[in-house]
């Protein structure tokens, strides 16, 4: 998360496999979407806001995808999640991940996911919080 003087402006999403450039930008701070004719890429621009507890993220201007092996999409495609806390006897447990696909040309009807990510470890678990990646080059 990044914070300016306005409060938090930038939440970042990282993939399973750490860094290494596949993560994505939520901006926090109020801006607009570019726009259908902006640059197009494969994490899309995506903006959030707090609705409660729930983060709801919005995401546009996604590189479209053909010949895939999960399922194709166009450049029309936006996705809106929800990530909500899931407390169980008082405590953060996880959370509650749903997205929703909207695709023009691509999906007769919107197409719906949902995750549910359980918490493994806390601060006090010693060595379970981080899995080390080794550099294979």
């Amino acid at each position: 998360m990044s914070y300016t003087d306005k409060g938090l402006s930038h939440i970042y999403i990282l993939h399973e496999t750490g860094d290494a450039g596949a993560h994505r930008v939520v901006y926090m701070d109020g801006r607009k979407h570019p726009g259908e004719f902006a640059e197009h890429t494969w994490g899309g621009f995506s903006t959030g806001e707090w609705d409660g507890d729930t983060l709801v993220t919005w995401t546009a201007n996604v590189q479209g995808w053909v010949l895939h092996s999960l399922f194709e999409y166009s450049n029309k495609m936006e996705i809106v999640e929800t990530w909500k806390p899931r407390v169980e006897n008082g405590q953060f447990a996880g959370l509650n991940h749903e997205a929703v696909f909207y695709d023009p040309d691509a999906f007769v009807a919107p197409l719906r996911a949902t995750t549910q990510f359980q918490r493994n470890a806390t601060p006090q678990t010693e060595g379970a919080r981080y899995m080390p990646i080794a550099c294979l080059s």
